[in-house]
């Protein structure tokens, strides 16, 4: 069916992806891409591919997941304030 299934019973959802070996690659680049320039600029940056983004009025649906996502500066340093207390 593929990599990754995604069933959402609430909604009646079932979906399915099955990225290409180039698509992962491309995703892959990004990562690198976008860590190094925050690393030549002094900005933290934490990647969060794959992660399935919705807002709290959102619980019941399925949320958006991007091929590549990161937080930058600001946004990583909270991401990383808040596992340290984990």
């Amino acid at each position: 069916m593929g990599r990754h299934v995604m069933i959402e019973v609430g909604e009646g959802i079932i979906s399915w992806m099955n990225p290409s070996g180039p698509h992962e690659d491309i995703g892959h680049a990004s990562d690198k891409v976008v860590e190094l320039a925050g690393d030549v600029l002094s900005i933290l940056v934490k990647a969060k591919r794959g992660t399935r983004w919705k807002g709290p009025e959102d619980s019941k649906k399925t949320g958006l997941e991007a091929d590549a996502a990161f937080y930058i500066g600001d946004n990583a340093e909270r991401w990383f304030k808040a596992r340290k207390k984990d």
